[in-house]
């Protein structure tokens, strides 16, 4: 007799995370095989919650606060990424970020602070038909720190558009209705 496994709605976003958990269990079981590691290394993945505006009078962090509180699984663990605290200066490496060399602290910080990350989802608002300059300073400043991993926002169409190689490696996961539970009505290419 065969078995049914009980179905459940997924979004793209779910999809992309349980195939991340997946991987992680087969890194797991090679480590295991290698007894390289100790089981207690390997952790459960983190998405960083990119909050992608630093106006003065922004409603950014009750959104992104709403966003964390609504998106949470046993599978994986969410954390707020605030720009506006990130502080980062215009881009100001000597040397292009497909390089990877870093010579400024700031961007050594920011490096290390998004490698920790298995994916992201981009929380931002959308200012005269576009992205805020903080977001797309923060995403000029790195390369391949941001490659393949899942990244889902409402609206990615422009960022890709004008971050090039950058926005094609955020892999856009994003669902497929609004938090409300609506169809979101907008055209993703």
């Amino acid at each position: 007799m065969r078995r049914h496994r009980k179905r459940h709605e997924s979004t793209p976003l779910s999809l992309a995370l349980l195939a991340n958990q997946r991987y992680l269990n087969r890194c797991k079981l090679h480590l295991l095989r290698k007894k390289e590691f100790l089981v207690s290394e390997i952790t459960i993945p983190k998405i960083g919650l990119i909050l992608g505006t630093n106006r003065p009078r922004r409603i950014g962090g009750t959104i992104a606060e709403w966003t964390q509180n609504h998106l949470t699984s046993p599978a994986f663990e969410t954390e707020l990424i605030d720009l506006e605290k990130v502080g980062l200066p215009f881009l100001d490496e000597p040397d292009i970020p497909a390089h990877g060399h870093y010579t400024q602290a700031h961007t050594q910080v920011w490096s290390a602070t998004i490698q920790q990350y298995a994916g992201f989802v981009l929380l931002f608002p959308q200012y005269n038909w576009g992205y805020p300059a903080v977001l797309k300073n923060a995403l000029d400043y790195l390369y391949a720190e941001w490659a393949h991993k899942p990244g889902g926002d409402h609206c990615l169409r422009q960022p890709r558009r004008h971050a090039g190689p950058i926005g094609d490696a955020l892999r856009d996961q994003r669902a497929a209705h609004d938090p409300a539970g609506g169809e979101s009505g907008i055209d993703h290419e």
